[in-house]
């Protein structure tokens, strides 16, 4: 029979397995996108949502993306997570400015308020997070996946509460891979559900039906 010491070393590498998959597929972005992703196909014609798809795709996901993977070769930044405090402050910068173009769009387009308001959201988050980056680093993906689970409230119950289970392993997770203290993940999580518990509340009267 195995003693304890065979054992663990191979548990401990599925945890990080397991919290790895958590964390890549949590991603701020990837749960902002599935959100929308949601929100539209579900409530609006399905051209009118495709042009809100696309529109966050070509000008949010795939520039972002391109920037994170140019500043990783580049060696300016020290992962894909960004989890280096001081490296994140050009990628807030940068993630703001993007969320603008996206606002001024979905604006002129006269998009549901709904979905400019999970905008809005969206960029106040980004705002709130790099501010408290100057301070401390604070779990960005603890923090999406709490205000996604909140703002589910408006669109599906059940979702909304996977997902706030979703957000417990996501914060287990930043543990678990050494990216973020207790401290940065219960921060994280308290400016999500701040920003979270906001949009419910302003976006009673605009539910999409």
């Amino acid at each position: 029979m195995k003693n304890l010491s065979e054992i663990d070393p191979p548990r401990q590498s599925d945890k990080k397995r397991i919290a790895s998959l958590i964390s890549n597929f949590g991603n701020p972005f990837t749960l902002l996108f599935l959100f929308t992703l949601y929100s539209c196909f579900v409530y609006l014609p399905f051209e009118r949502a495709l042009k809100i798809i696309l529109l966050i795709l070509f000008l949010a996901l795939v520039p972002t993306g391109l920037f994170i993977v140019f500043n990783v070769k580049r060696g300016k930044y020290s992962n894909y997570d960004v989890s280096n405090q001081k490296q994140r402050p050009s990628l807030y910068l940068f993630s703001l400015v993007v969320i603008l173009f996206i606002l001024g769009g979905l604006l002129i387009n006269h998009e549901p308020q709904f979905i400019i308001g999970g905008c809005i959201a969206a960029f106040s988050l980004l705002l709130a997070s790099f501010m408290v980056n100057m301070k401390i680093k604070c779990s960005l993906h603890t923090s999406f996946a709490v205000f996604i689970a909140i703002a589910f409230l408006r669109l599906n119950i059940y979702w909304s509460l996977g997902l706030f289970i979703f957000s417990i392993l996501m914060g287990w997770s930043r543990l678990e891979l050494h990216r973020h203290t207790n401290q940065e993940v219960v921060i994280g999580a308290i400016l999500g559900s701040t920003i979270g518990v906001l949009f419910y509340l302003l976006t009673k009267p605009y539910v999409i039906s």
